[in-house]
């Protein structure tokens, strides 16, 4: 079961001094002050509240953020006196978000995202009650793949674009499959997915050239998700790109088994949300999936998850079962 914090385990005057401590804790230090602009009241302090459910994906944080309206500020001081320099994504599901740094301003709206960079001040303004996912991104290795990143900060314009907006729609999926049966945590494949996608998405906004294996990797993942339920191979991944097998085999070499094995590894994450929220037959979903038969499926699954697909079905049924049961 995925852990989460929250402010309800205090007092309600309590929890906004709550809040900041969790604020520190899941991210880096920063101030927090209930309520929207200037009109903030004492009720807002007493009427405050938030959560968070972490994630881990990785080399990637991803965390589910709710709470009401707030404003966040990280100060010269606290971003010169720690250690954690990260760049954080916001993508908002629900409420508004405007961040500000380094004298550019982000206003978001659901389905957009901005990064901004713990190494330096900011603001986050969140004006209504929210819903959003933040993902800690490796400085490093998100600056290999956009190599000037620091002129994007607080800057909507790259979630808007097509690839932007592929952006939007896999974090959501990532959260989904949190909630129907959590990834693997440490899923090297959608770690580096996150952040090919994120940095193509960073690229192509500014009008920048992405690294050669990288856009090919990017470009060959989007291509298996459109093929995932017919048969995928090397040499049809490579003749609809209109490059070498071998350079494709290159973009996938620190995956563990190749782009074969990415593929199987993300039909299965597929087929653990079918397990989770379906009642048809093994045999309907292996021919749905693209494996030769339900056998096939049942190797493959139990290679990947541990577990035969019948037996992560009943672990899912008997946990909704029991999940109101502890609340």
């Amino acid at each position: 079961m995925k852990s989460s914090l929250s402010t309800e385990v205090v007092p309600p005057r309590d929890r906004l001094a709550y809040w900041e401590e969790i604020v520190c804790r899941t991210f880096v230090s920063g101030r927090c002050q209930a309520g929207a602009g200037a009109g903030r009241r004492e009720r807002d302090r007493v009427g405050f509240s938030g959560r968070v459910v972490p994630h881990r994906l990785g080399a990637l944080e991803l965390t589910e953020v709710f709470a009401t309206p707030q404003e966040v500020v990280r100060t010269q001081a606290q971003a010169r006196g720690s250690d954690a320099r990260f760049y954080l994504l916001s993508f908002v599901r629900a409420g508004a978000t405007e961040v500000e740094q380094l004298g550019a301003r982000a206003c978001l709206q659901p389905g957009t995202w901005a990064l901004y960079d713990t190494a330096y001040p900011y603001r986050l303004a969140l004006p209504l009650p929210f819903d959003q996912v933040v993902v800690m991104l490796p400085r490093e290795e998100i600056q290999q793949r956009v190599p000037e990143i620091d002129r994007l900060v607080a800057n909507v314009g790259p979630s808007q674009g097509l690839e932007g907006r592929m952006v939007s729609r896999w974090l959501a999926a990532l959260v989904d499959e949190f909630a129907a049966g959590s990834p693997d945590a440490g899923s090297e494949y959608l770690s580096n997915q996150t952040l090919d996608l994120v940095g193509g998405a960073l690229n192509r906004f500014a009008g920048w050239e992405p690294q050669a294996s990288s856009s090919l990797r990017t470009r060959a993942l989007l291509l298996i998700d459109e093929r995932l339920k017919g048969p995928i191979s090397v040499e049809e991944i490579a003749s609809a790109l209109g490059v070498h097998r071998r350079s494709l085999a290159r973009a996938f070499s620190r995956d563990e088994g190749g782009l074969s094995g990415v593929v199987r590894r993300q039909r299965v994450r597929q087929l653990q949300r079918e397990l989770a929220s379906s009642s048809a037959s093994l045999t309907a979903l292996a021919y749905e999936w693209g494996f030769s038969s339900p056998a096939q499926l049942s190797r493959v699954f139990r290679a990947v998850t541990g577990k035969t697909p019948s037996e992560f079905r009943a672990l899912r049924l008997l946990s909704d079962v029991e999940e109101p049961r502890s609340s």
